[in-house]
C-alpha cells in the first residue's frame, strides 16, 4: 500500500516501498478546481527508503491557469489535490488534499551593508550599500535562483535606477542586489549610477506583484566623504596639546561621514601611542548625538601600570612623553597629533 501526504500546500511525500527500486516517481499529478494540471517528479529520500519527496516545493500563484509550466495557478480558498497510482499495481491508489489560503507572507525590504547588517546611512563612493528583499512569493522556479527587478531613486535629485535582485539560494525567497553605485556626478535615469546629494536620502519601494496591499519601503541617508578634524581638551574643557601626568585628555573627532545613524549614536576607534613607553591604547569615541558627526572619548594619563589597552596611557615622570592620537577614517585621511606630557 502507499501513503501520500501534503505538507502544507507545497511539499508532497509518498511512501511506497514497492517503488524504491525506481528512485524516481514521475506519475504524480496535481490538479485544482481551476483545472491547472501539473506533473512533478518525486525523488527517493534515500536508498531503499520507499519515501519520495519533491524537496524544492511547488510554487502556487494567484494567476490564470497555464498547463505544464511547473507552477500551480490558483485562486484563494481552492483545493489542491494530489493523486497517485502505483505504476505496477493500478489498484494501489491514494489521494490527498490541501486548502489554499490567502497569501500570509509579508514582504520586507531593507538597505544592508556587505555583512548583511541593516544600515541607516552610507558614505557615497564606498560601494557598501545593498538592497535585500524577503518575499517567498517571488520564489517562482523550484530549484532555481530567481531574479526580480526593483527601482531605487534619490528623493532630492529625482534620479531613478533599476536594480536586479537575485535569490540568495534556490527557494530561499530572499533576494539581494549588487552594491549600489552612488555618485555625486549628475547623470541620466537608468544609466547605472544613481545621482545623489550629500545629506539627502535614497529610497526603494516594493509592491508584491500578486498582492498590491503587501508593500515594503526603506530609505538610506547618504553623505559625501569629508576630511575629519581632531582636537584635544584638558580637564577644564579647554583646547590644549600639553598635559600633566594624572590628567585626563578628552579627544574629539569631527567627522560627519561617520555619523550615519539617525536613531542611535555611532562610534569609532582611535589609537593612542606613547612613544616613550610603547604603551598603546585603543579608545572608543562615542558620537555626542545621533548624526552629529562629533565623537568624544576620555583617556587618563598616569604613571602606571604599564599594560597595553588597559584604559590608562602609561607615562613616565622622569621625562617628557611623546604621545600620539592616531585616527584613520577608512580611506580618506590619517591624523596624528602629538601630546606633550609635562612633568612638574
Amino acid at each position: 500500500s502507499t501513503q501520500l501526504d501534503l505538507f502544507g500546500t507545497v511539499i508532497i511525500n509518498s511512501d511506497g516501498l514497492d517503488n524504491s527500486q525506481q528512485q524516481k516517481l514521475p506519475e504524480m499529478t496535481e490538479y485544482l478546481e481551476t483545472e491547472t494540471i501539473e506533473t512533478i517528479l518525486l525523488t527517493e529520500t534515500g536508498i531503499a527508503t520507499g519515501v519520495f519527496e519533491n524537496i524544492a516545493g511547488i510554487p502556487i500563484v494567484n494567476s490564470t491557469a497555464v498547463q505544464g509550466n511547473g507552477i500551480i495557478e490558483s485562486d484563494p480558498t481552492e483545493t489542491l489535490t494530489v493523486n497517485y497510482i502505483d505504476p505496477s499495481d493500478a489498484s494501489d491508489t491514494c489521494l490527498d488534499n490541501a486548502e489554499i489560503y490567502e497569501d500570509q507572507w509579508v514582504s520586507d525590504l531593507d538597505f544592508i551593508s556587505d555583512t548583511g547588517a541593516l544600515i541607516e546611512g552610507v558614505r557615497i563612493g564606498d560601494m557598501d550599500a545593498f538592497l535585500r528583499l524577503q518575499d517567498i512569493d517571488l520564489n517562482l522556479s523550484p530549484g532555481v535562483m530567481d531574479t526580480f527587478a526593483i527601482s531605487v531613486y534619490c528623493i532630492a535629485t529625482g534620479d531613478t535606477e533599476t536594480v536586479d535582485l537575485t535569490e540568495t539560494s534556490a527557494d530561499s525567497g530572499v533576494f539581494e542586489s549588487p552594491a549600489l553605485n552612488l555618485t555625486l556626478i549628475p547623470g541620466a535615469p537608468f544609466d547605472g549610477a544613481l545621482t545623489v546629494i550629500s545629506g539627502e536620502f535614497i529610497a526603494s519601494t516594493y509592491i508584491d506583484p500578486g498582492d498590491a496591499t503587501d508593500t515594503s519601503h526603506d530609505e538610506l541617508f547618504t553623505v559625501a566623504p569629508s576630511f575629519a578634524s581632531l582636537a584635544l581638551y584638558d580637564k577644564w574643557g579647554e583646547l590644549s596639546d600639553a598635559f600633566d601626568v594624572g590628567d585626563t585628555v578628552t579627544i574629539e573627532i569631527n567627522d560627519p561621514d561617520n555619523g550615519l545613524s539617525f536613531i542611535a549614536k555611532d562610534s569609532l576607534d582611535i589609537v593612542i601611542l606613547n612613544i616613550s613607553t610603547s604603551d598603546t591604547e585603543y579608545l572608543e569615541l562615542i558620537e555626542t548625538a545621533s548624526n552629529s558627526g562629533i565623537f568624544r572619548g576620555v583617556l587618563p594619563l598616569d604613571s602606571g601600570p604599564l599594560s597595553s589597552n588597559n584604559g590608562i596611557n602609561f607615562t613616565l615622570f622622569s621625562k617628557l612623553s611623546k604621545i600620539y592620537a592616531i585616527f584613520f577614517n577608512g580611506v580618506y585621511s590619517l591624523f596624528r597629533i602629538q601630546l606633550l606630557c609635562l612633568i612638574h
